[in-house]
């Protein structure tokens, strides 16, 4: 499989999606962590085939966590959306989806350059408190958030959240119902630090926050390639161009 980046005994790993088997045992991997980390809304493989990558971390002691990618032409723009992203329960906290993250990142704004793409808009789903205070925090270093989204950005939440199968809570574009079932972590705060719609339930139903980040390719790029050439000095990692 094709390695991206390595750096102490991690190994960070892409394949698109229509080159994996059900039975590949990356893919039966995945499951196991998926299992372990919350209860599913299908089976895993059935997930899989709505995305187009599987990125993973590895070491010596195995898989440690995956994200599930996807990416999507809009007129002058690029669309990534990690539809799922999990770590195995003893590592959680250590920055691997982190990683994964940073990674797809790296692929993303290689090929929104490439295709002249003017703008990259980014969604992700997450039920955590703890991730929404810090979105919540933070948003003021993205041009467009998902706090205050433009009617284009919008559009185009609305039309990732039907290809999910998902639906926004009522009279909200970006707070979804169910996202999650019983997929909140013990120890989680009740509330996110962040104005919620009337009705928001986490822990319960889990609703989900779709963060959204929405930045100019030109803006994207540069910080993209000062950070990843950081790592890899940092780190005296291998680096080899992710295959999008």
């Amino acid at each position: 499989m094709p390695r991206f980046f390595e750096h102490d005994g991690e190994a960070l790993f892409s394949a698109r999606v229509d080159s994996l088997a059900d039975d590949d045992a990356v893919v039966v991997r995945c499951a196991e962590i998926e299992s372990r980390a919350w209860r599913p809304r299908e089976p895993f493989v059935r997930a899989m085939r709505k995305s187009d990558h599987l990125l993973w971390s590895s070491s010596a002691e195995g898989l440690r966590g995956f994200a599930l990618a996807s990416v999507k032409d809009a007129p002058g723009e690029l669309v990534i959306s990690i539809d799922e992203a999990m770590v195995t329960p003893e590592l959680a906290g250590r920055h691997v989806v982190s990683r994964l993250f940073w990674a797809a990142a790296c692929g993303v704004t290689a090929l929104a350059a490439e295709r002249r793409a003017k703008r990259i808009v980014f969604f992700a789903l997450t039920s955590s408190s703890r991730l929404i205070t810090a979105f919540y925090k933070y948003r003021f270093l993205l041009p467009e958030h998902s706090f205050d989204p433009s009617p284009a950005t919008v559009a185009l939440a609305q039309a990732y959240l039907a290809r999910r199968g998902l639906e926004a809570l009522e009279g909200s574009n970006v707070w979804v119902r169910g996202a999650f079932p019983a997929g909140v972590r013990e120890g989680e705060p009740e509330a996110p630090d962040a104005p919620v719609p009337h009705g928001f339930d986490a822990r319960g139903r889990g609703d989900a926050l779709l963060m959204i980040g929405a930045i100019p390719t030109a803006v994207a790029r540069p910080i993209v390639l000062a950070r990843h050439a950081a790592l890899s000095m940092t780190a005296k990692g291998r680096s080899v161009t992710i295959p999008w």
